[in-house]
């Protein structure tokens, strides 16, 4: 490249000018800083910026301009700075990039221009800069951390550049145009010269809390990158603990470093502080607090039992105790979301005890399916097992079913917690350690849709109790009966299947021979098996004609005789189809079709039991009809 030889000389870093990007709160419309501009973020006890300035005039530095969009103000109000340095203050109202900020700040000088960040923790040394430009004679100097590696590719370029004010006639008097993609471009295509210098050892920024937290963290595992950030009166101690003398630590707290703890500072009794951390001036650390790797801003105060992890804490934020944090950036904004949204969450559910029991409903139901899962798993396993109790797959579903469809009547239900609902459940647990211990699983069966419907009647209480009651009894018969009462009414089922069975061949005409639970018709034998005694019927009848009756609306006592039909209706159905069997294997061979006929039978029974309880229904209305009341209303005209 070509450099422009008549603008090229070498300056001092007393003549040279600083341009500070400070930017504003937000980047890219995300608010990154809470309250601050990030140029205001704390090292130790003070700003980036400021501590930035100081080290820069450390080197001979003596002219600066701050640039910075919307909050000039603030930064000068922040800064605490001699009154003999040279710093101006320059603002843009408009976004005008890098290189527009460098053109505007420039003004009619001929000075050396550095351009870095305002939240460069520790800058290069400009010196080296400065005679590394003036001895390559370029017109623009782009300053490395690291070096170009092998391959030829460059490494990030760092927001610190040194450029001749000369260069800046390329920069448009208005309108947006950034160094890189704008100014960089334009100095390549008209011949000028860019020197890439390496200067490592200096931190690059940083842009986001992550990267803040990331930078103070290796600062302060380094004494000799640390020591100028830091008040002449903190010694480090063997732990590489930074404790001012103006700070009250709790014998009983353990500090370990690297840690710095400022002025004013108060560490209450059995608090733990495990570094790299930094606690700001005034800032409280409650007893049993946890603070690791973490940077407390001024005033901050962390409550007791906390756990802080990772987090910067924003000025004057206040944790409340028992909260657990961890990789955050808690700003009073953040917090006073958080209340502002715990507060509504609280009026929501005061206003609104439907809300207010879902959730808690949610909760307990959450909690009684994980308690009660090996329950649930061994019952679907007699589910899929068991032909007597395979319906009661159907129950749950055909519940959900019915308060689905009266959901309408049940949301103008006031709700209002049951406190003696705790009693039923506690027995229902009782019940659930007699089972137990005993090794009898229908006790653990039973409590566990005894302790469903305490739950239903604490969260929904008793008014909601009594519109879904018959839907919370009607679940019982998802369990199978207890093996003692199975094999008791096994054998009585299984004689009156035989017994009915014979009675019906009978009255067709037909020469029947009963011994035991065989028939012998002709020259056949059909035996009634324990899988034909009617149980599977009776389980599966009992749920259809409870469905029936919390469906359809008639009076009480004509849905109570509808279900205790269901037992003989079940039976008459077995005994037919037992019956239809019996003959057709008078014709076919029963050894190849046996199977097909015991499980498609009980199928092709569901309609005649159906079509049995609708008869009934349909006799009771006929029976018992109830007139219905009118009423006589006389209109008279009033003269």
């Amino acid at each position: 490249m070509i450099a422009n030889a008549d603008k090229i000389k070498t300056a001092n870093i007393g003549d040279a000018k600083i341009l500070i990007l400070a930017g504003d709160k937000e980047l890219g419309g995300r608010d990154i800083a809470g309250h601050f501009n990030r140029a205001l973020w704390p090292i130790v006890d003070r700003g980036v910026l400021e501590h930035l300035i100081e080290q820069l005039t450390s080197q001979g530095a003596k002219h600066f301009v701050v640039c910075s969009q919307n909050q000039c103000q603030q930064l000068k109000d922040a800064l605490n700075l001699p009154d003999d340095l040279d710093v101006q203050f320059h603002q843009d109202a408009l976004a005008r990039g890098t290189a527009g900020c460098m053109k505007d700040a420039a003004g009619d000088s001929e000075q050396v221009m550095i351009v870095l960040s305002a939240c460069t923790i520790v800058p290069p040394d400009i010196r080296q800069v400065l005679s590394s430009h003036g001895r390559t004679k370029a017109d623009m100097t782009v300053v490395f951390n690291k070096p170009i590696d092998a391959s030829g590719s460059l490494p990030e370029v760092t927001p610190i550049y040194a450029c001749n004010v000369s260069i800046l006639k390329y920069v448009p008097e208005n309108g947006f145009f950034d160094l890189k993609e704008g100014l960089l471009p334009e100095l390549v295509g008209n011949g000028h010269s860019i020197n890439a210098l390496t200067v490592p050892g200096w931190t690059e920024g940083f842009v986001t809390w992550r990267e803040y937290l990331a930078e103070v963290s290796v600062l302060l595992e380094s004494n000799d990158m640390l020591a100028p950030f830091l008040p002449a009166e903190l010694e480090p101690d063997e732990n590489g603990v930074y404790i001012s003398s103006e700070a009250t630590v709790d014998p009983t707290a353990r500090v370990y470093g690297p840690a710095v703890i400022c002025k004013g500072v108060r560490v209450a009794g059995d608090a733990v502080i495990l570094g790299p951390a930094v606690l700001g001036e005034n800032v409280m650390i409650s007893s049993s607090a946890l603070i690791e790797n973490s940077i407390l801003w001024t005033g901050a105060k962390v409550s007791g039992d906390c756990e802080v992890q990772g987090c910067v804490i924003e000025q004057d934020v206040v944790i409340p105790s028992g909260r657990i944090i961890r990789d955050e950036s808690v700003t009073r904004d953040a917090c006073g979301k958080i209340a502002a949204g715990f507060s509504s969450v609280v009026s929501v559910l005061r206003t609104s005890p439907q809300i207010a029991a879902g959730i808690m409903g949610l909760i307990l139901m959450t909690v009684f399916v994980w308690s009660y899962w090996q329950v649930i798993a061994d019952l679907y396993n007699i589910w899929l097992g068991s032909d007597e109790y395979s319906s009661g797959m159907l129950v749950p579903l055909i519940a959900a079913y019915i308060l689905w469809s009266r959901r309408k009547k049940l949301n103008c239900c006031k709700v209002g917690p049951c406190l003696y609902a705790a009693f039923i459940f506690v027995a229902a647990q009782l019940m659930r350690a007699f089972g137990l211990y005993y090794m009898y699983s229908s006790a653990e069966r039973l409590s566990m849709v005894v302790s469903f419907i305490s739950i239903i009647l604490l969260i929904g209480g008793v008014r909601l109790f009594v519109k879904i009651w018959p839907v919370l009894i009607f679940m019982c018969l998802m369990l199978p009966l207890p093996a003692s009462v199975h094999s008791a009414v096994m054998l009585p089922l299984q004689n009156t299947a035989t017994s009915s069975a014979v009675f019906c061949l009978e009255v067709f005409g037909l020469t029947v021979t009963r011994q035991g639970n065989l028939i012998h018709l002709n020259d056949i034998t059909v035996a009634v098996s324990e899988a034909c005694n009617g149980l599977r019927m009776v389980m599966a009848f009992f749920i259809i004609t409870a469905l029936l009756t919390l469906l359809i609306k008639r009076a009480w006592w004509k849905k109570l005789i509808v279900l205790v039909s269901a037992l003989p209706v079940a039976l008459v159905c077995n005994s037919v189809r037992l019956t239809v069997t019996s003959i057709i294997f008078m014709f076919i061979d029963g050894r190849r079709w046996e199977g097909l006929f015991h499980d498609f039978g009980g199928y092709a029974m569901m309609p005649l039991a159906i079509i049995i309880l609708l008869a009934e229904l349909w006799l009771l209305d006929k029976l018992f009809r109830v007139e219905p009341e009118v009423l006589q209303i006389v209109y008279a005209r009033k003269n």
